[in-house]
């Protein structure tokens, strides 16, 4: 059994030396599995260990003495251990969730703080073989697609940045291995009564629904579904690569409580990579999104695919998309009303840089020499100006647009209402609200994204240059390598 698990540990690289190991321990023969075997192949794997248990006070004093149980066990061992408990049926009543779903969030969320606290990388769990084939019949029940196929992953990033995993060292055991193990070395572990019930949908799967379809329909049912999973995973493998290369391809903006996405290469891609790209934007927007189900996906990519400049969809968690020419933006929280900026004006020294708020973007200006500046400019992002010609040049303002706002355009002779250069630039309603404006006292220097100010212009009698710039916060855009969970 330790060549087993080691084995299996070093194959899928689930830990290196030198990691800390945060075991996630019930008290009930898997778990106590996990902590044995964790126990002997410390030494050799080079890892170090830490308990965490969660009593969600579902089941009272049987509960607590769970807890004490891990506790000494962990001790006997000369194990570190963390003992928690949390009133889980009283948020599962407040979030209006069910008592697996509020446990499996709470749990996680003080795990992780557990993690961060102790300075875990991994936290393992104690899922088996069993488990799997429970998990992939069940997704199957409900519908799912090739994710839900793949079943349960042997190593998953916890968290969208960072160091953290969750291992799954004994998903190639399955429940009578473990079972043997613990009574061949006589292991003690507590059983959890309400395991054998047939309330909840996994317990009706094992006790009922599994027994019958292995009698009635197919005696190698598990070995059957564990094939799919593992043929899935290699699927599902390929799909995320082809994502990470199409994410790339179709995001526009990734801001503080928005996703912008080119609406034409979306619809572009192939429709297998469209629900996914959809599917992982929204993920990104509000992590832990829930009650999204392919219905919700299919009316997205109608609307990405058919819907007018203007046209909008609600979906779960205050989450709006709407149509702009070729843009599909997503957005979380209140919808924006029109005609009430959005953020107040910020100074911009120069040299200097201001953070536009909920656009994950900078706007940088300095001073540059002729030889040094960069031609031709690129318009969506950098503006060059003659700075000597400027009524405040030293301290510019970023601001939205305001009432009876007029500019020279770029090559044009006369001044132009601001909101007729929106227009003719079929700028929707919602975003002029909240387009930035780079001014010097009363003129607009530049219509960031567009035109500046032809009074600014450079000239051949231009000695120095005023140089502005869009830049993004790195933090804000995510990257194809951070794409894991798609």
């Amino acid at each position: 059994m330790l060549r087993k698990v080691k084995d299996y540990i070093e194959a899928h690289r689930l830990v290196r030396e030198g990691h800390k190991v945060l075991l996630a321990v019930s008290g009930g023969p898997d778990s106590m599995a996990l902590l044995e075997l964790f126990h002997r192949l410390a030494p050799d794997l080079g890892v170090s260990l830490h308990v965490v248990h969660l009593n969600h006070q579902f089941r009272g004093a049987e509960a607590a003495e769970d807890g004490e149980f891990v506790r000494q066990e962990s001790e006997r061992r000369g194990i570190p251990a963390t003992i928690l408990s949390y009133n889980v049926p009283a948020y599962r009543e407040r979030r209006g969730l069910s008592s697996q779903d509020a446990a499996h969030r709470i749990r996680y969320a003080l795990f992780l703080q557990v993690a961060k606290k102790v300075g875990a990388d991994r936290l393992a769990v104690a899922h088996h073989r069993d488990d799997q084939v429970e998990t992939v019949l069940i997704n199957i029940l409900r519908g799912t697609g090739l994710e839900g196929l793949r079943g349960m992953e042997v190593r998953r990033r916890w968290t969208r940045t960072g160091r953290f995993y969750i291992i799954r060292p004994l998903l190639n055991l399955s429940r009578n291995e473990i079972t043997g193990f613990l009574e061949s070395e006589g292991i003690p572990h507590r059983l959890d009564k309400s395991n054998l019930k047939a309330v909840y949908l996994r317990n009706k799967v094992r006790l009922q629904l599994l027994p019958l379809l292995e009698e009635e329909y197919n005696p190698a049912l598990r070995d059957s579904l564990l094939s799919l999973s593992a043929l899935m995973g290699d699927v599902e493998r390929y799909l995320v690569e082809q994502t990470r290369a199409a994410w790339e391809r179709v995001l526009l903006v990734q801001g503080r409580g928005e996703v912008v996405l080119d609406r034409e290469k979306l619809m572009g891609e192939p429709a297998a990579l469209q629900g996914r790209l959809l599917r992982y934007a929204l993920e990104n927007l509000l992590p832990g999104m829930r009650n999204l189900t392919y219905r919700h996906i299919r009316d997205l990519q109608d609307l990405a695919s058919e819907g007018r400049t203007g046209t909008s969809l609600d979906l779960p968690g205050r989450v709006r998309a709407h149509i702009s020419y070729r843009k599909l933006h997503l957005s979380a929280g209140s919808t924006r009303k029109e005609g009430k900026g959005e953020w107040q004006p910020l100074t911009l020294a120069v040299p200097g840089r201001a953070a536009l708020p909920g656009k994950g973007k900078k706007i940088a200006a300095r001073l540059l020499s002729r030889e040094d500046m960069p031609w031709p400019p690129r318009e969506e992002k950098e503006a060059l100006l003659d700075y000597e010609s400027l009524s405040s040049p030293k301290e510019l303002t970023v601001r939205c647009r305001r009432p009876g706002d007029r500019f020279q355009p770029l090559g044009l002779k006369g001044t132009k209402k601001l909101k007729d250069y929106l227009i003719d630039r079929k700028m929707p309603r919602q975003e002029r609200d909240f387009l930035p404006l780079v001014t010097s006292g009363k003129d607009i220097l530049w219509v960031v994204g567009g035109a500046i100010n032809d009074r600014f212009k450079i000239t051949a009698e231009t000695r120095k240059i005023l140089y502005l710039q869009v830049e993004k916060e790195e933090s804000r855009r995510i990257s194809g390598k951070e794409m894991e969970d798609v």
